[in-house]
């Protein structure tokens, strides 16, 4: 029956043979503080049945669904509580889209918290899912979906489950102690306990998924969180975190995933996943240091900042640093790179690297950010163990030029251009940030990057929504562009 422009408060509908409250091609109705048990059903919204507000409801133990849509479009749920239904607590089928699903708790049904078939452009956000007898959240032939801080715990079979469905984004996904954010194709997870004991001079973070393949081309690009207590508690070396496959064993990090960080400013680990298991974060425990022989040390060691960035150079001097030390000069940019720190092999003594911006016109592959020449006195390579630089590269640079984030590589130059290992490692309103090493001070260091669209520009795009800055529209052509590529 169709009905516009009602308002159904405080009722209670029990025991009813089909729907306690049901509508077909209904709109803009106001649903509150209503009960329905005991029904087939317990709220039934039938084929187009738009822009309904469903507000302060509970439609618990029902035979059927709690709550029951079908081809219906931008509807509010925000605070019902769904639970203990015989089937699932609510259930969209039949191309039901632009959907809000607000502070609502789905616990205990026979089947899923929240089943969603042929569900499209709609926000999931602030839910609890706990308990319930298969599956906390399921996704089938669904698309373009964002779900935003829900909490997922103790389902039986999985906690979340997605087939055939397409460009749907999560972020800050809770299953039970593990909080997530990933993008994905065809999988499912399930919090998971330690299978076998952790590696020695290794702790974990007690982070763990079961995440497992629905399909033969199946993957997620997962960021999952931690908190600085996690790293305390554990005396564990933060930068040396990353995501551990168990395949047997706990296997490292360079065949986990491939691509596996960590963002130590940001608190998360991101990696790029295509062979499926369960995966927990593991980091080197930190030891006392022991004693051994090296060559005599002075009595102690002297490093001047770099010098405040002028006229584009910058000074870094080294007065006396022992063998097999690691100093680190303070956090000044010059020109978007910045020497994080240098670890030596012999001693250094009134050493000196300076770095200035170049114009030169030799090419790197890609897009040009910057190019960086560099000179030293007194020290040669063989002083030196690590040199680690930190690049920073305007997000502003990175939106004009259509750079995926993910891309951009530092080179350096010593008789011709060779790629380092560059990590991005976390992010700020106007920066991205990049770590990479070499072991010698390079006659020019180089930044690029591709064109193209990746986890990063998705993500962002997403902050930026949430933050008023873009339309819903925006995000979801930068996942069509994501998903496409």
């Amino acid at each position: 029956m169709s009905s516009n422009y009602n308002n159904l408060i405080n009722n209670t509908a029990n025991n009813n043979t089909y729907s306690g409250i049901g509508m077909d091609t209904s709109t803009n109705n106001l649903f509150a503080n209503n009960t329905a048990s005991g029904n087939l059903y317990g709220i039934h919204l039938g084929a187009l049945s738009n822009n309904n507000v469903l507000l302060n409801n509970n439609a618990s133990f029902n035979g059927n669904h709690g709550m029951y849509i079908t081809s219906s479009l931008n509807n509010t749920f925000d605070n019902n509580i769904l639970n203990s239904n015989g089937l699932n607590g609510i259930s969209f089928t039949i191309s039901s889209s632009n959907n809000i699903l607000t502070n609502n708790t789905f616990n205990s049904n026979g089947n899923c918290g929240i089943s969603l078939t042929s569900f499209s452009n709609s926000t999931l956000t602030n839910n609890t899912i706990a308990s319930n007898s298969i599956v906390g959240i399921y996704f089938s032939s669904s698309s373009n979906n964002i779900l935003t801080n829900n909490v997922i715990t103790n389902n039986t079979l999985w906690d979340f489950y997605s087939i055939d469905s397409i460009n749907n984004t999560v972020l800050n996904l809770t299953v039970n102690t593990t909080t997530s954010s990933f993008t994905y194709k065809d999988i499912s997870i399930k919090s998971a306990i330690s299978p076998d004991e952790i590696p020695a001079d290794y702790k974990d973070l007690e982070k763990y998924m079961q995440i497992t393949n629905l399909s033969s081309n199946s993957w997620i690009h997962l960021n999952i969180s931690y908190t600085d207590s996690d790293v305390t508690s554990k005396n564990i070396d933060e930068s040396t975190i990353r995501l551990w496959r168990f395949n047997g064993t706990w296997q490292p990090p360079e065949t986990a995933a491939t691509v596996n960080t960590v963002n130590t400013k940001l608190n998360y680990v991101h990696s790029e996943i295509s062979s499926f298991s369960i995966f927990t974060l593991i980091g080197k425990e930190i030891t006392p240091a022991t004693t051994t022989s090296s060559p005599a040390r002075f009595s102690s060691s002297t490093i001047q900042p770099p010098l405040v960035c002028s006229n584009g150079i910058a000074y870094y001097y080294f007065h006396k640093v022992s063998a097999n030390e690691t100093v680190m000069p303070d956090k000044i940019f010059c020109n978007d790179l910045r020497i994080v720190s240098i670890t030596t092999a012999e001693n250094l003594y009134q050493s000196k690297i300076q770095i200035s911006k170049s114009t030169t016109s030799e090419e790197i592959p890609n897009i040009q950010y910057k190019y960086f020449n560099l000179s030293k006195v007194n020290l040669n390579s063989s002083q030196l163990s690590d040199l680690s630089f930190e690049l920073r590269v305007n997000k502003s640079w990175i939106a004009e030029n259509g750079v995926a984030p993910s891309t951009i590589k530092l080179y350096k130059y010593n008789n011709g251009w060779s790629k380092l290992d560059t990590k991005l490692v976390y992010d700020d309103n106007d920066y991205y940030y990049y770590h990479a090493s070499t072991k010698d001070v390079p006659e020019m260091l180089a930044a690029s990057g591709a064109q193209g669209v990746d986890f990063w520009t998705v993500f962002n795009y997403i902050q930026d929504y949430y933050n008023g800055k873009t339309s819903f529209n925006d995000v979801v052509k930068s996942v069509d562009v994501y998903y496409s590529s």
